[in-house]
């Protein structure tokens, strides 16, 4: 297991920076053919060496798909709302914007 996490460590930064330069589809798909191999590699094997390999090669396949799934969904939300000023991942912080001339956020004891 240890050679999974530590593949997936080393190759997310990895994976990500070639979805920038060759694009994420690509690596994408890159990913999910080394997720499959390493199940193709896994199944037959009868010794331990061949297992870890699996799972390095599982690993990097893994790797693989967050940055570029994170740079498929950011590319297709600056193609359809290239002018949204408000970030999807903080609503509060929009909300704070909006509201920002007409109340004062104070804390509240529990």
């Amino acid at each position: 297991m240890s050679a999974l996490y530590l593949a997936t460590a080393i190759g997310q930064p990895t994976m990500g920076r070639l979805a920038d330069l060759i694009g994420p589809r690509k690596v994408y798909l890159a990913g999910t053919l080394l997720v499959g191999l390493g199940g193709l590699i896994g199944y037959p094997a009868n010794s331990l060496p061949t297992l870890v390999i699996a799972r390095v090669v599982t690993g990097f396949g893994t790797s693989a798909a967050y940055p570029a799934a994170i740079a498929m969904v950011r590319r297709q939300s600056q193609r359809l709302r290239p002018r949204s000023r408000s970030r999807p991942w903080c609503p509060l912080w929009a909300r704070g914007r909006a509201d920002s001339g007409r109340r004062r956020w104070r804390a509240r004891p529990a």
